[in-house]
């Protein structure tokens, strides 16, 4: 079961399909993540798949790129619109704010580590 450190999924199921249109009258607001490190077979659904499910949010682009040092791993960029009132996006909040980085479960013991992507 994926997790975020100390997070645990939504009960909340799918998302409407409007959650991209994110607007100041919206419960949703965009945030925009960053992969440092992930292998480079990691396949783009399963990301997606495990941040929708996480971060209450829908996942609106991902940008891929390869490491500049070792080909079996990439960078990757996210893009999501997240509940603004969630407990995990607060959370979340929280530690970029604190220049921490959050840990993403995805198949215990393996994560990703997520940050901030600089503006």
């Amino acid at each position: 079961m994926s997790n975020i450190s100390g997070l645990r999924p939504s009960i909340l199921g799918g998302f409407p399909p409007f959650a991209s249109l994110v607007t100041e009258n919206t419960p949703y607001k965009q945030i925009v993540l960053c992969i440092p490190r992930m292998e480079s077979v990691t396949k783009h659904d399963f990301i997606k798949k495990v941040l929708e499910r996480i971060m209450t949010g829908s996942v609106t682009r991902m940008t891929e790129i390869p490491h500049k040092n070792n080909s079996g791993f990439k960078r990757v960029f996210i893009y999501m619109n997240v509940m603004k009132n969630a407990k995990n996006t607060s959370i979340l909040e929280e530690r970029f704010s604190q220049k921490k980085d959050v840990k993403i479960i995805y198949d215990a013991p393996w994560y990703w580590k997520i940050v901030e992507a600089n503006k």
